[in-house]
Order: C-alpha cells, then sequence, then structure tokens
C-alpha cells in the first residue's frame, strides 16, 4: 500500500511539475517584485517566498468543490446569458479536490528565482515581528514582503487553471485563489474563488 502510494504521489509531482513550467504566472509575481521593489528608492535585495501555504484557505476553497450540486462560477463581466460561465462536472470537481489536497505535499524550494530566498511557512509571522521590533524605515520593511503561491492546479487540457496568491509583510496579509482561463498565449482572471485580508 505504501509503494502504491508512492508511485501515486510521484507521478502527480511530476505531472504538476510538468504543468507548472506552462503556468508564466508564477514568472509574473517574481517580475512584478523586481520592477516594484528593486527601483533606486526601495532596492530591496530579495524576493522572499513560502515553501507552502495555509492549509486553513486550502479547505475553504476544497469545501466549495465538496457540495453536491453543480459548482458554476461566473467571470467578471457579470455575465447574464450564461455564456461566460464554468460548470465543473463530478469528475473535475475530484481532480481539483485531490489536487488541493496535495498542494503543501510540494513544498517549492529555496532560490527558485536568482535573487530569492525561501521562508518556512512556520516562521513568517516571526520575521515579520522582529522586522516591526526593529523599527525599521517603512520603505526598507516593505523589502520583508513575503510572497505566497500555490502550484497551479490545472483542469480542461490545461485550459483552466486554479491558483493562489498572497502576501504578507510587517501591516497587512492577504491572498486571493482565483479561477484562470487560458485565452490565446495569455492566463486571465476568471473568477475569485477565495479572497481574505487581515
Amino acid at each position: 500500500m505504501k509503494i502504491l502510494f508512492l508511485i501515486s504521489l510521484l507521478s502527480f509531482s511530476i505531472y504538476a511539475s510538468a504543468q507548472k513550467r506552462n503556468f508564466v504566472l508564477i514568472d509574473d509575481i517574481y517580475s512584478n517584485w523586481t520592477k516594484t521593489y528593486t527601483d533606486e528608492k526601495t532596492a530591496c535585495k530579495t524576493f522572499f517566498y513560502s515553501d507552502i501555504m495555509d492549509d486553513q484557505i486550502i479547505e475553504r476553497v476544497k469545501d466549495l468543490f465538496l457540495e453536491d450540486s453543480v459548482f458554476i462560477k461566473y467571470n467578471l463581466k457579470q455575465d447574464t446569458t450564461g455564456a461566460g460561465r464554468i460548470i465543473f462536472d463530478a469528475k473535475e470537481r475530484d481532480l481539483i479536490i485531490q489536487q488541493l489536497q496535495h498542494l503543501n505535499a510540494q513544498a517549492w524550494q529555496d532560490q527558485i528565482f536568482k535573487r530569492s530566498k525561501l521562508v518556512p511557512f512556520n516562521k513568517i509571522d516571526s520575521i515579520q515581528r522582529s522586522v516591526n521590533e526593529k523599527k525599521l524605515d517603512p520603505l526598507v520593511r516593505l523589502c520583508y514582503l513575503v510572497h505566497i503561491f500555490s502550484h497551479p492546479i490545472f483542469v480542461r487540457n490545461n485550459t483552466i487553471c486554479l491558483f493562489y496568491f498572497g502576501e504578507t509583510d510587517f501591516a497587512t496579509k492577504e491572498g486571493e485563489f482565483w479561477i484562470y482561463k487560458k485565452e490565446g498565449s495569455d492566463w486571465v482572471k476568471y473568477s475569485p474563488l477565495y479572497r481574505w485580508v487581515e
């Protein structure tokens, strides 16, 4: 039984890694940080990111897909015709739930980007507290922003993706789990699944 579990986990990991290479939004997070935080005014030296995400967020999104009824999400254009909706069937919901359950089993490795450093999820709060205690200039404190993002979850031949992105700094914590749709070569935000701010 253990061998079967390990084989399925390995094949899932290989599948997820192959999908990750096709998903440019992870690279976009780093590109946006480079543009915003490495200018002369801020000049941050390190991109901080977490290895995993909060289990509670995963559970809340998983609960959305556990409902027996057909799961429908509308796009942001307030479509009244119903043509712009996504309906996940039972098989897709099961696949999404299975992948959500494995998200934190595939922790990000250190230095996935140039000038990046992994911060273990359970250390983020203590690091932010120590930054606050140092009474650093607010612009310097912004350099200790920690990015939290999931591995992408793909369905429908990699044309629909579920992806989480969040940030935490000395003042706020926030995150969003979104459905993205592939339009041509671009991934477009389609509909939010879960948002939070603290």
